[in-house]
């Protein structure tokens, strides 16, 4: 069963679901056995979150030495109000290393369940902020980079459904990606750039090589 949390002041919001649903269609017409193994997707809005504030201080604690998305702040308090506790998170891993980013990938640890290979936040890191955050998943995909993945995909035929996804967050007036959000920066980083049209490029180019080391030297500084 998929989880989708609607927030309400994101651009990428109606092209996140649109993706979401030409993806489902496709996997339901080519693979109609999928439809006794995929759910309906479940919604929920984020303003609709109650408060927490073990989590939100969790979150506070890391953002304040690593780079980490708003999002795990209202994903973990989504999953301790409605008592989820082995949800799938699809962080990857990045082959682009910037230390800057939080990456929980070095607290990890797997284990084999049935034919599964299972990787969690390791319980030795229970005291943690981190843990905090990062308790309520399984990381099936946290071994594998994009480009990985889309070698995978194209040795089983699917690459066609690893093109219909949608990473941006700010898309353009044409709902093109952008090339400087977050999601986009990581994408040229990780080998997927092309998926990004050539102004959206330039644009991320350019973020990475003036904007990106001003922003880090000026938070060096505040923590200074």
């Amino acid at each position: 069963t998929p989880f989708y949390l609607i927030d309400e002041v994101r651009r990428s919001t109606i092209m996140e679901i649109q993706a979401m649903k030409k993806i489902k269609d496709r996997l339901l017409k080519e693979y109609p056995f999928i439809k006794e193994l995929l759910q309906s997707t479940r919604f929920f809005a984020v303003s609709d979150l109650l408060p927490d504030a073990e989590i939100t201080e969790a979150y506070c604690s890391i953002f304040k030495v690593k780079t980490i998305g708003i999002q795990y702040d209202w994903l973990a308090r989504f999953c301790k109000q409605n008592l989820i506790t082995d949800i799938q998170i699809c962080i990857n891993s990045s082959a682009y290393h910037d230390n800057t980013r939080f990456d929980p990938t070095a607290m990890v640890s797997e284990s084999t369940e049935g034919l599964q290979t299972v990787f969690r936040i390791d319980p030795k890191f229970k005291t943690t902020s981190e843990y905090v955050l990062f308790r309520y998943y399984s990381f099936p995909i946290i071994r594998l980079t994009k480009v990985q993945m889309l070698d995978i995909a194209k040795k089983h035929g699917w690459e066609n459904y690893m093109t219909m996804t949608w990473f941006c967050h700010k898309p353009t007036i044409s709902m093109k990606p952008c090339g400087t959000c977050t999601p986009c920066l990581q994408a040229n980083q990780d080998g997927l750039g092309w998926r990004i049209p050539l102004r959206g490029r330039i644009a991320s180019f350019s973020y990475m090589k003036l904007i990106q080391p001003l922003k880090k030297l000026a938070k060096n500084l505040i923590k200074v």
